[in-house]
């Protein structure tokens, strides 16, 4: 694919043409910032732990044809239709994060301000109709 991939603190590495890398770390416990960036797509920055579990991170397309499209939105090439709007739940409990690979994750104490609540409830009761 040859994208870069630029690891804060520790290196950079080129993709190759099935989209893997390898870096080295020094040390295999740190939290570091990951820049992917390619003409072919939108630059995406996340947090991994490095060196960590293999990993695989989703890129967006800079221009999305039907082909794209369909490996984005379609699940087993069948378009899914919306006949009315989805009931909204909005979950108000912040979640814990701690490994890329984890499918479970900890509701904290911790609640999301009400005016943010708020304000992403009204963005979604825009976007949805």
């Amino acid at each position: 694919m040859g994208a870069s991939v630029k690891i804060d603190g520790v290196g950079e590495a080129i993709t190759d043409p099935t989209g893997s890398f390898h870096i080295d770390a020094a040390d295999p416990q740190l939290v570091r910032s990951v820049t992917v960036s390619s003409s072919q797509t939108v630059d995406r920055v996340t947090r991994l732990r490095v060196p960590g579990p293999a990993a695989t991170l989703t890129l967006m397309p800079t221009s999305l044809d039907l082909v794209a499209f369909d490996q984005m939105f379609r699940g087993g090439g069948v378009l899914h239709r919306w006949t009315s709007a989805p009931r909204v739940v909005f979950q108000n409990r912040v979640l814990q994060f701690t490994n890329i690979s984890d499918i479970d994750y900890t509701a904290l104490a911790t609640l999301t301000p009400d005016a943010d609540a708020t304000s992403i409830l009204a963005d979604l009761t825009w976007t949805l109709p």
